[in-house]
C-alpha cells in the first residue's frame, strides 16, 4: 500500500519511514505532530493529534507501520495518523534518490566545467570544495528535486536545457556562453549552506538558511573563491549577479532583476526545470485519467493522460 493508493475518506494500514517531527499548538490550546513520512515513491505530511514530541516514542529514521485517514482539504488530500507500531526494518529501501548515479553527474559536470574559460577553474574549485554534500544533497525542502543527489540532478538537467537554447540564441544576440553555464552550475551553490540534509532526507533549513538565504550565500561563495583565484573584478561581478537574479522576480526572492541576457536564460531554464520536476511527480502519484491534487508552486492540479 502507498499513500497515493489510500482513497480519500478511507483508513488505510502503511508502511513508511518516518523523516520528520514538528510539534504545533492547534487554537484550542491541545499539542499536535506534523510528521513527515516517505514510503518510497511519495513525500507527504501528516497530523498527529493530541501528542507532543516527548510522548511520541518514534525518532526520525524509523520506519513505522501506521493506520492513516485521508480527507479532502481545501482541494487537496490531508493524511491523519490514527496509529502507530514501530519496526526493525532499514529505511534504505524508502529514500528516494535522482534517477542518475551522482558519482556519474558530478564528474560531467566537472568535466564540463573545465572547459568554461576565465570561470573554469573557479566552478571547479567550488565543485570539489562542496564534493561530498553534492553527491547527496536535495535542491529544496519540499517543492522540487528534495531527493537524494536532487541537487546535483537539477544542475545537470538543467545544463543540458541550456546547452540547447545556447544553440539557438547565440546566433540571434552575442551570449558569453562560458558565464552562462557557470551560472547554470552554480545557481544554486549556496543551497549546500542554506540546507541540511540527512542520509534519509530530512530536509530543514539551518541557520544560514533562514536568515540570508542561498541566492546571498551563493554569491557570497563566488565571490570569496573569485578572490582567491584572482578573477577579474568584472567577471566576478557578473557571475554574481547570475545567482542572485536567477528567481527572476524580487516577489520570488531574487536579489535585483536579470540585467543580462545570461541571467535571463539561467531563470527561465530553472524555473522549466523546477516545473517539469513537478509535473513528472505529481502524474507518478495521480491514476491515469485523474487530476492530482492541486500543486500549490504550479497554482493548478495536474492531469495524467489514461495512455
Amino acid at each position: 500500500m502507498k499513500f497515493k493508493e489510500i482513497e480519500v475518506g478511507k483508513s488505510e494500514q502503511i508502511r513508511a519511514l518516518l523523516t520528520g517531527i514538528e510539534e504545533r499548538g492547534s487554537k484550542a490550546g491541545t499539542r499536535y505532530l506534523i510528521l513527515n513520512f516517505t514510503d518510497g515513491e511519495q513525500t507527504v505530511t501528516a497530523n498527529y493529534w493530541n501528542c507532543t514530541r516527548e510522548e511520541f516514542t518514534a525518532k526520525e529514521g524509523q520506519v513505522l507501520d501506521l493506520r492513516v485517514d485521508a480527507k479532502l482539504y481545501k482541494g487537496s488530500t490531508s493524511y491523519t495518523v490514527q496509529s502507530y507500531l514501530l519496526t526493525d526494518e532499514s529505511p534504505e529501501a524508502y529514500v528516494t534518490s535522482a534517477p542518475m548515479d551522482p558519482v556519474d553527474m558530478f564528474n560531467k559536470i566537472h568535466s564540463f566545467a573545465t572547459g568554461l574559460g576565465v570561470y573554469g577553474m573557479l566552478v571547479c574549485t567550488l565543485l570539489e570544495e562542496n564534493r561530498e554534500k553534492l553527491l547527496t544533497w536535495a535542491a529544496g525542502k519540499s517543492v522540487h528535486h528534495n531527493i537524494l543527489g536532487g541537487l546535483l540532478y537539477h544542475m545537470y538537467t538543467m545544463l543540458q536545457s541550456a546547452s540547447q537554447l545556447y544553440k539557438v540564441y547565440k546566433n540571434i544576440l552575442p551570449l558569453d556562453r562560458d558565464l552562462l553555464f557557470a551560472g547554470v552550475i552554480l545557481h544554486d551553490i549556496g543551497k549546500v549552506r542554506e540546507l541540511s540534509c540527512s542520509s534519509i532526507m530530512s530536509i530543514d533549513y539551518t541557520p544560514d538558511g533562514n536568515l540570508l538565504g542561498h541566492l546571498f550565500i551563493g554569491a557570497e561563495m563566488v565571490g570569496e573563491c573569485a578572490k582567491k583565484l584572482g578573477l577579474p573584478e568584472e567577471k566576478t561581478l557578473l557571475l554574481q549577479h547570475m545567482l542572485l537574479s536567477h528567481h527572476g522576480k524580487r516577489e520570488m526572492g531574487a536579489v535585483t532583476l536579470p540585467a543580462i541576457p545570461e541571467a535571463s536564460i539561467l531563470h527561465h531554464v530553472d524555473c522549466m526545470d523546477a516545473e517539469m520536476y513537478m509535473f513528472r511527480s505529481a502524474r507518478e502519484e495521480t491514476k491515469p485519467g485523474e487530476m492530482s491534487d492541486k500543486i500549490f508552486a504550479l497554482d493548478c492540479r495536474v492531469y495524467n493522460p489514461k495512455n
